[in-house]
Formats: structure tokens, C-alpha cells, sequence
């Protein structure tokens, strides 16, 4: 082959990919008349060629685009190249499309600049899509805001209940308490063993009220509360609550802890955590012989775990759904005092620390709990 017939082939191979080519491959001079304008360029802009040979490129600009189409040919004057530039441009019947154009700097065979070639990708559909995307997302964005803004106003009217009806509540149960205490303090010689079981069960049930009252305002703070977090030892937290609660206990409790790791957190918070678990512990295990609780720590995956394991009655892992809801007990409360909220503030806490909590047990060997928290 000779050194013509190969610059013919590689002409004709050139000439196939501008004549088959999607795009819009167009070449112009620096005044901007049009100099070719392939097939790709007639299916875009809706023009032919014969049309726009020697036209003006300014045919294809909107008004408000012809600034650009200005800065473009002063940068291919200097020699620069533009990749990828997205603008506006007509077609033939008026539409506005939009696309992405690359222009390169046109030299002549003593390497003098005297045009620009183009090549224009119509993206119309890519910019209508992210487009719909944009005003999906605004939507959205505009319907979260007001469903937060009702979900605060909703929180707003529910605390205010909540402390309404815990205020309303209060009240008559400090009635009721109080005339059966007086009952039983004035007719004590004269009540059978009937009447002051009677009487015990009034005061009993009310204490108890009370106390779920209390609880459920506990519980709705906790979700309103803003962290205070510190750098907290834990292992001194945990002696402060031990110390507490061995006071409460009915008998002795054997203690196993391994050193505690260190955390950030909100301290006062994670306490009410340690107290829950330690008393529930206790409690749980309160029938054992020998009750004994063994509290470790370990860090995995970027969480710190801590676990609490007892030697209790432990409970049926088919009913683990229910451990951590509000009002819901896997023991009789004959068997165990409780109200059945423990735990669900556990879990409300360690949630708005972003950490987890979860249990392992078996009936009549004992329970581990544990929680994590970012470590």
C-alpha cells in the first residue's frame, strides 16, 4: 500500500465514523459560518446540510446563549479546547434542546488556527430527567419539612398531655392513698385480716400508679432530652450504682466485673441505664442460692459492648418481641414487682446514642444483656 492510498483509507474510515455518528460533528470559521455539517448534526438540530453550509452557527444560539458562543471562539482563538460544556440550542422547528459540546481548535497545514470543530451530544432527555429529579426531591424536601413541623406540633400537644393528665392523675390517687391510710390508721382495731388486705392492696395499687406515672414522664423526657456528652468511666458509674442497689437488695449478690472500657456519652443517661440492668439483674436472680452478676466489656466493629449476665429465672426467646416495649412483662407480677417500662427507656436511650441493645436467655439459666455504644 502506497503512503496516498493509505491517507485515502484512513480519509474514508474518518469520513465513515463523521457520517455515522449520533453526535452532531460540525466545523465552522472563526466568524462562525458553518463549513460541514454531518448527518448526526441534521437529526439533532433538524436542519440538512445543504441548509446550513455556509449559514451563520448564530441560526442555532438562543439570544440569551450568545454570550457564550463568544467566549468559546475567543478561547479557540488562544488555542484552548472546551470538553463537555452543556448549554441550550434551537432546532429548526423552534424547540429548545439542551447539549453537551466539545470544540476543538481548526489549523491549517502552516498550523494556523481558521476554524473550530464541534461536537454536540444532545442530552435533552439526561437534563429533563435530573430535572423531575430536582422537583421530586424539593417535594419531598417540602413535605418532610411539614410533616416534621406537625410531628413537632403533634409532640408538643402530647407532652403538654402527658404532663396534663400526669398532674390530673396525681391528684386523686394522693385522695385515695390517703383516705385508706387513714382507714386503716383509725379503725385498725376494729379491721379483720380481710379488711386491712383490702386496705394494703388500695395503697399497694395506688404506690404502684404513682410510680407508672412517674415512669412514662421519664420515658417521654428521654426523647426530648438533649445529650450532655463526656468523657465517662464507666467502671466508676457502675460502683456508684451497684453501691445503690445492693442497698435495695433482699440478700447479698455475688459481683464479677471485668475493667470497663471507657466512653463518650451522656453520663446521667447511660446511669439510669446501668441502674435498670443492675436492678433488674438483681432482681431476676433474687431466688438463685447463690445470685451472682458478671458485668465485661469489649470493643467490636467501632462500638463499644457492654454486657450484664445474671444467674435468674432468664426468660423464652420466642417472646423476645415483647422484652423492650412499653408495658409489656415476661413474668407475672406476683412472681416479680414491675411496671413494664425498664426497658423500653433503656432502649430509648441507647438509641438516641446511636447504639443498640439486645438479650440472650434461656428459662431457669439466667439472662445476658447487652448495649453498645460508639466507640
Amino acid at each position: 500500500m502506497t503512503l496516498q492510498e493509505g491517507n485515502i483509507n484512513q480519509l474514508s474510515l474518518l469520513e465513515s465514523i463523521i457520517n455515522f455518528s449520533e453526535d452532531a460533528i460540525i466545523s465552522k470559521t472563526l466568524d462562525g459560518i458553518v463549513t460541514s455539517w454531518n448527518p448526526g448534526a441534521e437529526k439533532i438540530f433538524g436542519y440538512n446540510t445543504a441548509e446550513m453550509i455556509g449559514k451563520h452557527i448564530s441560526v442555532l444560539i438562543p439570544a440569551d446563549r450568545m454570550g457564550e458562543e463568544l467566549e468559546i471562539t475567543t478561547k479557540i482563538k488562544n488555542g484552548d479546547r472546551i470538553e463537555h460544556y452543556e448549554t441550550e440550542r434551537i432546532k429548526k422547528n423552534g424547540t429548545i434542546i439542551y447539549i453537551s459540546l466539545t470544540v476543538s481548535p481548526l489549523k491549517d497545514a502552516q498550523g494556523i488556527i481558521v476554524g473550530a470543530s464541534k461536537i454536540a451530544r444532545d442530552i435533552t432527555d439526561r437534563k429533563q430527567a435530573e430535572d423531575n429529579i430536582n422537583k421530586l426531591n424539593h417535594s419531598l424536601e417540602q413535605k418532610i419539612l411539614e410533616r416534621t413541623a406537625m410531628l413537632e406540633a403533634v409532640n408538643k400537644e402530647l407532652e403538654s398531655f402527658s404532663y396534663s393528665v400526669a398532674h390530673d392523675l396525681r391528684a386523686p390517687l394522693r385522695i385515695i392513698n390517703g383516705y385508706a391510710g387513714i382507714l386503716r390508721s383509725k379503725y385498725k382495731d376494729s379491721l379483720n385480716a380481710d379488711d386491712d388486705r383490702i386496705t394494703n392492696v388500695i395503697i399497694s395499687n395506688t404506690l404502684r400508679m404513682g410510680n407508672l406515672i412517674d415512669e412514662l414522664l421519664n420515658l417521654a423526657r428521654i426523647g426530648k432530652k438533649e445529650l450532655a456528652r463526656e468523657h465517662t468511666d464507666m467502671n466508676d458509674l457502675l460502683q456508684i450504682v451497684i453501691a445503690e442497689q445492693t442497698e435495695l437488695a433482699s440478700r447479698p449478690v455475688q459481683f464479677t466485673i471485668e475493667p470497663l472500657l471507657p466512653v463518650v456519652c451522656d453520663s446521667s443517661l447511660v446511669r439510669q441505664v446501668w441502674t435498670n440492668f443492675i436492678s433488674n439483674a438483681i432482681k431476676y436472680s433474687a431466688n438463685n442460692e447463690a445470685p451472682s452478676v458478671d458485668i465485661r466489656s469489649t470493643r467490636k466493629d467501632g462500638s463499644i459492648i457492654y454486657s450484664v449476665k445474671d444467674n435468674g429465672v432468664g426468660f423464652d426467646m420466642q417472646y423476645y418481641h415483647k422484652l423492650f416495649g412499653v408495658f409489656q412483662r415476661l413474668h407475672k407480677q406476683s412472681e416479680f414487682e414491675g411496671i413494664g417500662v425498664g426497658l423500653a427507656l433503656i432502649q430509648r436511650i441507647i438509641t438516641k446514642h446511636n447504639g443498640r441493645v439486645w438479650a440472650e436467655s434461656e428459662p431457669g439459666k439466667g439472662a445476658t444483656f447487652h448495649f453498645s455504644l460508639p466507640g
